[in-house]
Order: C-alpha cells, then structure tokens, then sequence
C-alpha cells in the first residue's frame, strides 16, 4: 500500500510539474509550433530570430498540452539543427514530462534517427531513463528493431571521460593514462566491431596502444568496474573484452602474430572453432561473476560447442552492442566488417573479403589456402551433379513431348 501511495503521488507530482511548464505566452507557442514541422516546412531562421526573445517571455522547456518540449518534438522530426539550437539555448535533454514519460532519446531511438541519439548523448541524455512502463531508450529502440540506434547508445563514451584518467588524481604524481594515449584508446573503446582480429589490426596500426599496455590495461580494468557500478553490463564486459585482447597480444614477442594464426584457423566445414576457445576463455576471466548478463551468456552456450551455431562472437556483439541489423549481416570473413559490397574468393566462392590486407591474411596467415583448394573442387563437384539432374530432366520432357 505505501509503494501505491508513492506512486500515486510521483505520478500527482508529475501532473502538477507538467501544469506549470505549459506554453502560456505567444513565443513560446509560436516555438512549439516552429518545431513540431516537418524538415520539408521548417524555417531555420524563423527559430534563430524567436530564440533570441529574452528567457522571460521564452521557456525553451515550455510544453504543449500533451506535455512535449520542442526539443521532443525536433527529436522526433528528426530536425538536428532545431535540436542543435535548442540544446545551446538551455533546454532540458532529459526533460519527460510528456504524457508517457518520453525523453528526446527515447524519441530519436524509435524514429530511427542514430545522429540525433549520438547528439542528445552528447548533451548529457540519461541512458537510463526509463518511461511510464519502466522501458529505456535502448529497450525501446531494440523492440521496434532499430538496432543502430540502439548500438550507439550502449556504445557511447564521451572524451571527457577518458581524459580524466590523463590528469593526476589526488596524491598522484602521474596520470594513470598519458594523454597522447587518450585519442586512440578512445576510438578502441567506441569501436563497433568487436571482432577479434579487428582488434588486433587496430592494435597494429597504433602500436602505442601495445607499447604501454600496462597503462591501456589498467585503465580498461578501472571502466569495466565503474560501467558494472552504473549498470551498464554489456560496456563493462566490452572494456574487459577488449583489455583480455591486449593481453594476450603482449604476452611475449610475436605472441600478436601468433593469436593471428589461431583466429584465422578455420575447420574443413568453415567452423571457427578456434575462435569461440579463445572468447569462451575471455568469457571466463570476466571478473563481474554474478553478473545477469554473463549468466544469460553462459546458459546459451553451454548448449553450444565450441564451432557451432549461432557463434560465441555473435552472442558477444548481441550482449555488448545490441543485434545486427539485416543488412549488417553480411560482414568480412578475416575481421567482421561490414561492407555493402564484399569482394568473394573467386575459386571457392565460400570467402568474402573488404579488404586486399583481409585476404592477405587470410591466406597467408589463415589456413584458407588449404581449405580454398577443397572448397572449390567440392563447388565444381556439387555444379556438375546439378548439371546432370538438369540435363537429365529436359530429355525426361523431350520424351513426354514425343
């Protein structure tokens, strides 16, 4: 009964805010109105002209009957440059006093509008906001299927908050993280494709990231646990993910090269059984044991074996950055990377390739020279079966006809 009495009087509390905010001047009518237009409609410049009206006959958070800001609104529409504008003016990016307790992100996500979430992030939106019925931006997002949206906002992590590990804290005479380091690290972190080897090649192509490890390492471990204490499950295994990586990069000298060659090694069937030993092992390093995620994880591929169906990286990507979107899921055979147009193994027709360097690796460091042999000749074998069966059937029905 005391959880219903608290309730109630969130929600009379609530009613009482959203009273008060309602537009009630000529400017802040004319505001709402500006915004709530679709692209093809709106005036830029009628908006830049009406947000110089002084903060007192103007509420940049004023709402309309139903409770929507302009800023809900343009995020709704779509209208990045209104959104823009209104941000810089004051206005409230977590404001929900809208009937059904939406935010601007929540309205970007289901519209399908990933520059708009990447904007109202970076303003300080609340991931974990949650509307009427307790859903987030990202649960949302993911029951409509926009999975790139979704992917943005439980990918994002601000500059700012790396670059407080490039600055002493406290008695510290260093920073944990050497500023120069910052950049690099940051793009790692935000990456999408979590595909090991892609890993590895940014490792490569940045080898101060490899240099000082032990600084990367350190300030991974130190994200994963602050990301579990906010509840942010799936960045916490990816930050994890990533340092267990670098780890076993560095182990020794060519030990790089080395983990190459194992991810790279296919069986006869095409199962990547190497590679779901190697993140199964990631999996169990993670240090968050009791954690919800890594349970649900578990539970799914302990019916799996290593090599089989669906695979330990797609339940990695699923966990850390939500689900692929259908025309995501043709990705490159070496490092996972998506490509609208994919170059395919011209003898095997098995492999497909975004890259000469992914080939190249492939073949040289891969086992797909052996394979492509066996592949192809398979191919040839199963086209002339099929050619005969069709040869075969026109003179069954050149007999009928006779």
């Amino acid at each position: 009964n005391r959880e219903r009495e608290w309730k109630t009087a969130g929600y009379h509390c609530k009613v009482d805010m959203a009273a008060s905010y309602v537009a009630s001047t000529d400017a802040e009518k004319e505001l709402l109105i500006l915004c709530s237009k679709d692209l093809a409609s709106y005036d830029h410049g009628s908006l830049v002209e009406l947000l110089k009206t002084p903060d007192s006959d103007l509420r940049v958070d004023a709402t309309d009957e139903n409770g929507m800001t302009a800023l809900l609104h343009a995020a709704y529409k779509n209208n990045k440059e209104a959104s823009q504008l209104l941000i810089e003016r004051g206005a409230d990016v977590n404001s929900n006093l809208q009937s059904d307790g939406y935010t601007a992100l929540m309205f970007a996500t289901i519209a399908g509008h990933p520059g708009m979430v990447e904007l109202f992030l970076q303003a300080g939106a609340r991931t974990s906001a949650v509307n009427n019925v307790g859903k987030t931006a990202a649960q949302l997002g993911a029951f409509v299927g926009q999975h790139k949206c979704v992917r943005v906002i439980n990918n994002f992590f601000s500059m700012t908050d790396l670059e407080y590990y490039t600055i002493p804290q406290g008695l510290e005479k260093t920073p944990k993280l050497s500023p120069s380091l910052a950049p690099p690290l940051h793009r790692l972190i935000t990456t999408t494709n979590v595909h090991p080897v892609k890993v590895i090649q940014y490792l490569r192509a940045h080898p101060a990231l490899l240099e000082c490890w032990g600084e990367v390492v350190r300030v991974l471990g130190l994200l994963c646990e602050r990301m579990m204490g906010e509840e942010r499950e799936g960045f916490s295994l990816k930050m994890h993910y990533l340092s267990f990586v670098i780890q076993q990069c560095c182990r020794s000298e060519g030990a790089a090269e080395e983990l190459l060659k194992r991810l790279l090694t296919l069986q006869e069937d095409g199962a990547v059984t190497e590679q779901d030993k190697f993140l199964r092992q990631c999996l169990r390093e993670f240090p968050h044991v009791h954690s919800a995620l890594l349970k649900q994880m578990v539970a799914t591929l302990a019916k799996i074996p290593p090599g089989g169906e669906p695979t330990t990286l797609s339940i990695i990507h699923s966990a850390v950055l939500g689900q692929k979107s259908d025309e995501e899921k043709s990705s490159c055979s070496t490092c996972g990377e998506f490509r609208a147009t994919l170059k395919k193994c011209s003898k095997c027709k098995q492999a497909f390739y975004c890259s000469v360097e992914c080939q190249t690796l492939a073949w040289n460091v891969g086992n797909h020279r052996k394979l492509c042999k066996r592949w192809a000749k398979k191919l040839e074998q199963k086209q002339e079966q099929t050619g005969s069966k069709e040869q075969a059937t026109a003179t069954d029905d050149k007999g009928s006809h006779a």
